[in-house]
């Protein structure tokens, strides 16, 4: 019988059983619980084991209170299934245990979860018989991999030719590439964010300039910035996040003059080429969204890097109530549309 339980453990004994599985990921990490935290979310982490002991499944679902005793519960990356292949994971038991002991007692009225599983039929199957898909997403299922075991030669070759040539064009600019996540990388994405804001005409922003200092410090060497000077200016810059073996691109901004510049051409070639050299096997370049027509520009930028395309099994959830789900989802619904 396959049992879940809360986790009131370390940090490193949670970290180290996300390993043993081929979709753990950042954000389902201890730190980056920790570091929702400062933004208002109490994380509340869980473990299943089956007969034996062995874990079999994680999950960390973050927590938010609002009136009238609403709790909404929000797992990005999550569950996850612990193990390295997907055909010998028992779904049924696990997903079931996940609906009826982890949904009905950690207080949350409504939950969701992402998981970043790749696309796999029995699991979208077993999902399907405890969860429901959300009828506003807060993530597009798809994203663009990398796979930094290739050389430098053969990532660049998979690269379409307009990209090998703006990347070209790029790279002959006198763009100082530098990595780091103290004070002046955090102070100079964030111009260079509020300005890429002000060319594109949104007004939401993403995050905070608050938020990039917690991320930093709670998150550490695990959080870092790829910025290109010229002259002494930040041009083009990039946020992105570590985990084991597994790097993730979180934000990009460039200003007017990177934008002139083609620097986000180099930007990403050079992230690759650091990851790489520093041991990291994958990139996942964030999601691509297929259906919406305002990002037709940003898809077509991912793709041209030439990437793997994914399908994760995205985004489901749990709730006691229709009443509120109806509601949370028309919240997220016109949040969407405000972006």
């Amino acid at each position: 019988m396959m049992v879940w339980k809360r986790f009131y453990g370390l940090s490193g004994y949670w970290d180290e059983a996300l390993t043993g599985s081929e979709d753990y990921n950042v954000f389902q990490s201890y730190e980056w619980g920790e570091f929702k935290k400062t933004t208002g979310w109490v994380p509340e982490r869980w473990i299943a084991r089956d007969e034996s002991g062995s874990i079999v499944g994680m999950v960390q679902i973050l927590l938010k209170s609002f009136p009238l005793g609403i709790k909404i519960g929000w797992a990005p990356g999550g569950p996850v299934f612990i193990s390295k292949n997907s055909s010998t994971i028992d779904f049924d038991n696990i997903l079931s245990g996940l609906a009826e002991t982890v949904c009905e007692n950690n207080g949350a009225i409504l939950t969701r979860f992402n998981s970043q599983l790749c696309y796999d039929q029995l699991a979208s199957y077993t999902f399907n018989k405890y969860f429901k898909r959300p009828f506003f997403r807060l993530n597009s299922d798809y994203s663009i991999k990398f796979n930094l075991r290739f050389s430098m030669d053969e990532l660049r070759a998979r690269m379409t030719s307009k990209h090998r040539y703006n990347l070209n064009k790029s790279l002959k600019n006198k763009i100082q590439w530098e990595f780091g996540n103290e004070e002046r990388f955090i102070k100079d994405f964030y111009i260079l964010y509020k300005e890429m804001l002000e060319i594109k005409e949104l007004k939401r922003r993403a995050f905070s300039q608050s938020e990039l200092y917690a991320v930093c410090r709670v998150l550490g060497e695990k959080a870092g910035f790829i910025t290109g000077y010229l002259d002494g200016t930040a041009v083009s810059s990039c946020l992105f996040l570590c985990f084991q073996r597994k790097a993730f691109h979180m934000k990009a901004a460039s200003g007017r003059l990177g934008r002139r510049l083609k620097a986000s051409y180099s930007m990403n070639y050079k992230l690759m080429e650091y990851l790489k050299n520093n041991g990291y096997e994958t990139l996942d370049f964030g999601g691509i969204d297929p259906v919406s027509s305002e990002s037709k520009g940003v898809n077509n930028f991912k793709m041209g890097f030439g990437g793997e395309l994914i399908e994760y099994i995205g985004e489901w959830e749990w709730a006691n109530t229709k009443w509120l789900r109806w509601i949370v989802n028309l919240a997220i619904g016109l949040r969407n549309r405000n972006i």
